[in-house]
């Protein structure tokens, strides 16, 4: 069937008999099932319009676009070209092109696209794509092939009218990655990219990457002072960042700079770090944070609650039981504190607790799935006790804090 579709194609396309507006349909078609990733339909509407005529571009690159999402690369150039014969100043078509010839290590057809593609956007009023995408293109293709001088210097070109274009700054770092040679640099380019954009995930890949080892975090510690309050949030940020990309390890590191960098102050900042301490099972690591949060904080409340009193419970730990499996629980024989629940009508809050008390909850009960975890029975049941009656008549499942909630 496929070989037919071809020979049909071939063969001098006939007048399509469509209308324009029946022609606007189907293009709007197949934008709607290439939005929705229905391949399948797409090439069956896009081959049953190319045998009724070959010469329409917009059904050639819908196929070419569905060969280079499936990493079909030789044939997506096949259906672009096809597209560039039909419209050759269309700086769309000529972007994925070269896309797909650079994907396919087709790099000297790579350079001539995105130099054909960069003229054609330069003298087009309507600035479809602009014309430094195409010079970061090029400087790709310069990467790849190892060529990093030229390509800074083609980057250079593409910041000269805008220090902050975030697409040339990130084929910066991708450039300073494969050179290898200035973490510095690279540093501040990513912390330049990531004031911009916090989620852009190839600069977040970097930072992960540097945080694992220790000389990115040495230079990163030169670069951005730790020891002012100020910094505490950034750490924090890096560390969520480098989570985000499995670099767990680098993580805490900074996280722990952050815990620092706060004073030792910040709720917020010892929950992320008691997070990022469950990731590899360092759940001593969590109950001494813990501890440490209150005792640099004693004066806190949460209401009527002084988190002091959590203390005694938190200082007094037994060396963990065991890792409890679930069946075991109800009938364990060493439970001895019982739990002491409320019977009044609990009157629900019309007022939900601040950001930070909620934090201290959140962390006071990732501390007591900690103790859970470990076998600390008779432990959890005095914390829970304590911590109970705090929760009452808030609905804690709509905060930030619903999974810690869901754990109590």
């Amino acid at each position: 069937q496929k070989q037919e579709q071809k020979q049909k194609r071939s063969q001098v396309s006939k007048k399509s008999t469509k209308t324009k507006q029946e022609i606007k349909e189907i293009e709007e078609s197949i934008k709607h099932y290439m939005s929705q990733e229905n391949y399948k339909r797409v090439r069956q509407i896009c081959n049953d319009i190319l045998e009724e005529d070959d010469n329409l571009d917009f059904a050639h690159f819908a196929l070419g676009e569905i060969y280079y999402f499936i990493k079909d690369y030789k044939n997506a150039i096949k259906e672009y070209k096809k597209v560039i014969s039909l419209n050759s100043s269309n700086t769309k078509y000529l972007m994925a092109l070269g896309n797909s010839q650079f994907y396919n290590n087709d790099l000297e057809d790579a350079v001539e696209t995105f130099k054909f593609g960069y003229q054609n956007a330069a003298n087009d009023p309507l600035k479809v794509i602009d014309p430094r995408e195409f010079q970061i293109k090029i400087a790709s293709v310069l990467r790849k092939r190892k060529n990093f001088s030229t390509a800074k210097g083609l980057i250079a070109v593409a910041l000269k009218d805008d220090e902050d274009y975030i697409d040339a700054l990130v084929e910066y770092c991708e450039i300073l990655d494969a050179e290898g040679n200035d973490i510095v640099e690279q540093l501040k380019v990513i912390l330049r990219v990531l004031i911009m954009d916090q989620k852009n995930q190839k600069v977040g890949k970097f930072l992960a990457k540097l945080m694992a080892t220790q000389t990115g975090l040495d230079e990163l510690k030169k670069f951005l002072p730790f020891d002012q309050n100020a910094s505490s949030s950034v750490y924090s940020f890096l560390a969520t960042i480098s989570r985000n990309y499995y670099e767990i390890l680098g993580a805490i590191e900074l996280a722990k700079i952050a815990w620092q960098s706060s004073g030792f102050k910040s709720a917020s900042i010892a929950l992320n770090l008691a997070h990022l301490y469950e990731l590899p099972g360092k759940f001593e690591e969590i109950i001494d944070i813990t501890v440490e949060f209150i005792k640099k904080n004693s004066y806190l409340k949460i209401e009527d609650f002084k988190i002091s009193d959590l203390l005694p419970v938190l200082e007094d730990l037994y060396p963990p039981e065991c890792l409890l499996p679930f069946s075991v629980l109800p009938n364990a024989p060493y439970l001895s504190i019982p739990f002491s629940p409320l019977t009044e009508t609990v009157e629900k809050k019309t007022q939900m607790l601040p950001e930070t008390s909620l934090d201290m909850i959140a962390l006071f009960s990732t501390a007591l799935k900690v103790m859970f975890t470990q076998g600390r029975i008779n432990e959890c049941c005095r914390l829970i006790n304590l911590l109970g009656p705090c929760r009452l008549g808030y609905d804690l499942h709509l905060t930030t804090i619903r999974n810690e909630n869901a754990y109590f």
